[in-house]
């Protein structure tokens, strides 16, 4: 089933480039669980070919646009945390999501990493 999914994976080069056909969560799932040595190599080598495929030998970087910090979860590591009391909660409206895309964009920006914390009631979709 692993090769299955990472032949799926893998890019296929058409006429205007290269696609992949994406995979689903559960597939996603089986490769990150996967513990068998030889398969994880195999992951590491395909996944470098996606990143060839679409990015060329470069390094590319990504914005991080934080929609929001209302979070449900005791993360140590992150300090969008429930317990810390100490930062004012905030959540973008589309207004300022708008205003921000536009001044990534001014700086030069053209890849956007969306962040927000995890919270089913105050980071629903707008």
């Amino acid at each position: 089933m692993i090769d299955e999914i990472l032949e799926k994976a893998r890019p296929k080069k058409t006429d205007k480039g290269f696609r992949c056909e994406g995979l689903s969560h559960r597939e996603a799932s089986i490769l990150l669980a996967c513990e068998i040595p030889e398969k994880i190599e195999k992951i590491y080598k395909i996944v470098e070919e996606i990143k060839l495929a679409f990015y060329g030998n470069r390094i590319v970087m990504f914005a991080p646009l934080y929609l929001s910090n209302y979070c449900v979860n005791g993360c140590v590591y992150c300090p969008y945390h429930l317990k810390n009391k100490h930062i004012a909660r905030k959540k973008l409206t589309q207004e300022e999501v708008k205003n921000e895309v536009i001044a990534l964009q001014d700086m030069g920006h053209k890849r956007l990493a969306i962040e927000a914390g995890e919270d089913p009631v105050n980071n629903i979709v707008f």
